[in-house]
């Protein structure tokens, strides 16, 4: 119960801060806001799981990465202005949002690894 809830208070921080990003960031003519807020909760959870102090904590890791960067983070939300785009921009979105997603993260992981 208690790591629910902290899963639950991390996902509302998490979506509060999605929400000003986007207030700020949104463009016309590309979902930048989304684009941001993917990019760089991958890199954060790269960071993070690469951290005993974060991973060897259930509590620590529950609320950061599955509460707070779950919240940040929203794939559905690049699925959905996938589809506001026009086709070869909508391809280039989905393909560019995961595959530096996976950089991110993976380099995170990398230089979290190094940090003692």
């Amino acid at each position: 119960m208690q790591l629910g809830l902290l899963a639950g208070v991390g996902a509302a921080v998490g979506s509060l801060l999605r929400f000003a990003v986007s207030e700020n960031l949104e463009s016309v003519t590309y979902p930048w806001a989304t684009f941001t807020v993917n990019i760089l909760g991958s890199f954060l959870i790269g960071l993070l799981i690469g951290l005993p102090l974060i991973t060897n904590n259930d509590q620590r890791r529950i609320f950061l990465i599955t509460g707070v960067l779950g919240g940040f983070t929203t794939f559905s939300a690049v699925v959905v202005e996938s589809l506001q785009l026009e086709p070869k921009l909508a391809i280039t979105y989905l393909f560019s949002s995961i595959f530096a997603g996976l950089i991110a993260t993976t380099f995170a992981f990398s230089l979290s690894r190094r940090i003692k």
